[in-house]
C-alpha cells in the first residue's frame, strides 16, 4: 500500500463508498485525493494522517528532534538528554523503536530504522518520560449512530 499508483489502481477497480485504512504501510497523502473525490475516510484523511506520520504529530509537541542519519542522531540526543526514545518515523506497535539509556546504546539506536513500516529514512528522538499505564483509545464515528469509544488500558508497573 506503499505504491500510490497500486494504491489508486485498488480504489479505481473496487470503487469503495469508504475506505477504513487498518494497514501501517500505506501512502495515507492518498487519502486526501480519495476524499476530494467523495469517498468517505474513516476516521479522515487528517487524522489518518497524523496518527501515521510521527513527524506530523510531534511538530505539535515539546521536546523532540529528528535525524536522517548518525551523526544527527547523535547531535538530537545531546540536545534531548540520556535516557531518550528513538523511533522510526512510520511505525507501529513499538517496532523499530528503541531506548538509549547510556552513551553505547547511541550506535545502535540508528538501527530503529530497519524495524520501520514504510520508506521514511528518518528517526524522532523523543524525551524519556515513565510512565504507569499506556491508554489506547479507538473511535467510530457513526453516520446514522453515536459516536462509539473502546478503551485498553496496559498498567505497566
Amino acid at each position: 500500500m506503499l505504491d500510490g499508483v497500486a494504491l489508486r489502481q485498488i480504489i479505481d477497480r473496487h470503487q469503495p463508498d469508504f475506505i477504513v485504512p487498518e494497514i501501517e504501510a500505506i501512502r495515507t497523502e492518498k487519502l486526501f485525493e480519495f476524499e476530494n473525490e467523495g469517498i468517505t475516510v474513516v476516521p479522515s484523511a487528517k487524522a489518518v494522517n497524523f496518527t501515521m506520520d510521527r513527524k506530523a504529530i510531534r511538530d505539535l509537541a515539546a521536546n523532540f528532534r529528528y535525524a536522517t542519519n548518525a551523526d544527527e542522531l547523535i547531535a538530537a540526543v545531546e540536545i534531548i538528554g540520556i535516557p531518550c526514545v528513538v523511533k522510526p518515523l512510520m511505525s507501529s506497535s513499538g517496532k523499530g523503536q528503541s531506548t538509549i539509556r547510556t552513551q553505547e546504546d547511541i550506535a545502535n539506536a540508528w538501527k530503529a530504522n530497519e524495524g520501520a513500516r514504510g520508506d521514511k529514512m528518518e528517526v524522532v528522538v523523543e524525551e524519556f518520560i515513565p510512565f504507569k499505564s499506556e491508554i489506547t483509545l479507538l473511535t467510530v464515528t457513526q453516520e446514522n449512530g453515536p459516536t462509539l469509544f473502546c478503551l485498553e488500558c496496559l498498567h505497566l508497573m
